[in-house]
């Protein structure tokens, strides 16, 4: 396993401070991932566990692929293993059974992006919509990863992308309130209205 140097991390981490705390987070990803993908930990137990982008004041979320499980590990119990580029981390995430699940207020709206299909929750019927779908991943555009998607013969038309490779901003998404601390915005035309919000990475709803 590859050592990686969290001293300063941690010392800042230490502090009463929450933005602070969530910065040290940040940071550890943004200087693990600037220029190579998406973070792959092993942890205490040598679980590869891949990092899929929440963050809270003391721990990330992680698809922990030996279990075949969503965890949250804290910093002391991963360390830096491998990275994965945009293409292979998304095969990785609907590979497993994940899917990005997206949402936005002033209208609330809420959306589900699969490798092959999206599920839009109507914000003026409250009626859950879906569309086939195909996606478009870039790899290392501007040191971003992002993933374009569009529906066939539909006028909608999407984007997801992480703010995990923009290592001076340390910034997460901030288009809506939601329950966790993400990395990824999601902005989706639907209707010829623009819709944003963030994503998380959880189990894909059957």
């Amino acid at each position: 396993m590859l050592s990686f140097a969290i001293t300063p991390i941690i010392a800042i981490w230490t502090k009463e401070n929450y933005k602070m705390r969530l910065t040290a987070i940040i940071l550890l990803f943004t200087i693990s991932m600037s220029f190579y993908g998406q973070a792959v930990f092993l942890d205490d137990e040598e679980s590869e566990c891949i990092f899929i982008g929440s963050v809270s004041d003391t721990s990330v979320k992680v698809w922990n692929k030996n279990k075949e499980a969503i965890e949250w590990k804290t910093i002391a119990q991963i360390g830096l293993w491998d990275h994965l580029q945009s293409t292979a981390f998304t095969s990785t995430v609907f590979d497993a059974g994940l899917s990005f699940h997206a949402e936005g207020d002033e209208p609330f709206w809420g959306a589900e992006i699969k490798r092959d299909s999206l599920i839009f929750v109507d914000p003026d019927t409250g009626n859950k919509v879906s569309y086939k779908l195909k996606i478009d991943v870039n790899d290392f555009i501007d040191n971003s990863f992002s993933f374009m998607f569009s529906c066939n013969d539909e006028n909608i038309y999407g984007l997801v992308r992480g703010y995990s490779y923009y290592p001076k901003e340390l910034r997460v998404c901030e288009l809506c309130i939601c329950e966790e601390t993400s990395l990824y915005e999601v902005f989706i035309i639907y209707k010829g209205h623009l819709y944003k919000g963030c994503a998380k990475i959880e189990t894909t709803n059957r």
